[in-house]
């Protein structure tokens, strides 16, 4: 007997939405006959959590989780803003986070929550003119039309972090192919010079301070170098040994400038803050427009390096959903399935 109703599982990150339905179809078909299934609500590849799917019947319900309320957790790293909107893709655009702080973004959150208007990701699954826009994306093709800005509502949104110490990277990806998008007007090519531009002046700048410390030391220790060698009397053993030392405390002052000036490199480029925000909201919310749009309010740039689907409707992370690894016991899968049928329970929002 074929199975039906719903079951939810955790996403595991790096695979889509239609990748787990395509291996659950694999693992559900009995025999000649066709297993229908679909998803309630497509998560990005990035993305973890809370993934509905129904089975047989039980896609019939899908569309109430489409449209119910979900609590998300995410996390944007500021700085390095990508076409995507996360980590995923190319950088276009970097910003400068020196200025910024905890309650700037605790300042922001109230713009943010209730009805909001939002522009979609150009990377989505939103149709435009009938092709997805993601296609339009990755093939390099101009948008037809400006993506028009649509409602989403936020019912809770809460900062949980904000902090430089974390183990997130810069991306990696620069734009590589030429791509003109609606959106901006500009071209890949012109977004790629103004990147290789600010990364060469956050060179600079920390070039310039090294070059600054070092002539500033350099002076103090010929000045104690000159005072030392006065004060002595004129032994020439005296005066190599002081020669010695202080050849030998220059040497380690310089070495130590360098390490200072490695780690201020370092943290110029590499360890932007990141801030961790927990989210309520209805259908239709771009978790990723979201961290985007803070990014910009903060005269920055931000796109999102972790994300996750917390709940569902009735399915809670953790409570009743199903890890991936153990989908492929299909005992997991019909005990789920039994469980919703004999106890469904309403749903939220």
């Amino acid at each position: 007997m074929l199975p039906h109703g719903l079951f939810a599982i955790n996403k595991p990150r790096g695979k889509t939405s239609v990748d787990l339905l395509n291996a659950l179809k694999k693992l559900l078909r009995n025999g000649p006959k066709k297993i229908k299934l679909g998803h309630g609500g497509t998560l990005d590849p990035l993305a973890t959590g809370v993934l509905v799917v129904g089975v047989n019947d039980g896609c019939k319900e899908l569309s109430k989780y489409i449209k119910c309320e979900k609590i998300y957790s995410a996390v944007g790293l500021l700085g390095y803003g990508t076409d995507s909107y996360d980590s995923e893709g190319q950088v276009i655009r970097i910003g400068h986070t020196q200025h910024i702080t905890k309650e700037m973004i605790l300042n922001l959150l109230p713009k943010y929550t209730g009805e909001i208007m939002q522009i979609p990701p150009l990377y989505s699954a939103l149709k435009m003119d009938g092709r997805r826009l993601y296609e339009y994306a990755r093939k390099g093709i101009e948008l037809p039309k400006d993506i028009k800005a649509r409602t989403a509502n936020i019912y809770s949104l809460t900062l949980l972090d904000f902090t430089f110490e974390h183990n997130f990277k810069p991306p990696e990806n620069r734009v590589k192919n030429r791509v003109t998008n609606k959106i901006t007007n500009e071209t890949t090519d012109k977004i790629t010079d103004e990147i290789t531009d600010q990364i060469t002046k956050l060179h600079i700048s920390s070039e310039s301070l090294s070059n600054e410390s070092n002539n500033e030391s350099n002076n103090e220790s010929n000045n104690e170098s000159n005072n030392e060698s006065n004060s002595e009397s004129n032994n020439e053993s005296n005066k190599n040994e002081l020669n010695n030392e202080s050849n030998k405390n220059k040497l380690n002052n310089e070495s130590n400038k360098n390490e200072l000036n490695n780690e201020s490199n370092k943290n110029e480029l590499n360890n932007n803050p990141i801030f961790k925000i927990h989210v309520e909201c209805g259908s239709g919310t771009y978790i990723r427009t979201l961290v985007h749009d803070i990014g910009k309010d903060l005269n920055s740039e931000a796109h999102v390096v972790e994300l996750v689907r917390l709940q569902q409707g009735e399915f809670k992370l953790g409570i009743n959903t199903i890890e991936w690894e153990d989908c492929l016991n299909i005992e997991n899968i019909f005990d789920a399935l039994k469980k919703y049928n004999q106890n469904t329970l309403p749903l939220t929002k």
